[in-house]
């Protein structure tokens, strides 16, 4: 009986912490004819242009000299590639040891009294 009470009493306390406000209404807010910025323009993606040689856009003799000169098949910039990452790798394990670590365990037992135990 106690259980059924509680049970309505707390239905009762839910339908009422449900109660619906007023109907929601978006408040006016003032748009302006045009923006002050003017001259803007929608975005035009340029995907379609040649990416090969990105260097050739500033017309510069000296770089496009640098670039012939350095491939990027050179095996002192790859040797540089890889020394660069490794030293990345072992600060990055270096400042491991600065964060905090966690251990979590767990452990379970079962028993029973046998009906003969006092």
């Amino acid at each position: 009986m106690a259980g059924a009470r509680g049970g309505l009493i707390g239905a009762a306390l839910l339908l009422a912490a449900c109660t619906v406000g007023p109907d929601y209404r978006r408040p006016a807010a003032p748009v302006p004819e045009a923006f002050k910025e003017q001259g803007w323009k929608l975005g035009q993606p340029a995907d379609a242009i040649d990416r090969g040689a990105w260097w050739s856009v500033y017309k510069d003799p000296v770089l496009d000299d640098l670039e012939k000169r350095i491939d990027i098949t050179n095996q002192n910039l790859k040797a540089a590639e890889a020394a660069f990452r490794v030293a990345e790798a072992v600060v990055a394990q270096g400042r491991a040891g600065y964060f905090p670590t966690a251990t979590l365990t767990a452990s379970a037992t079962r028993g029973s009294l046998s009906a003969s135990s006092a």
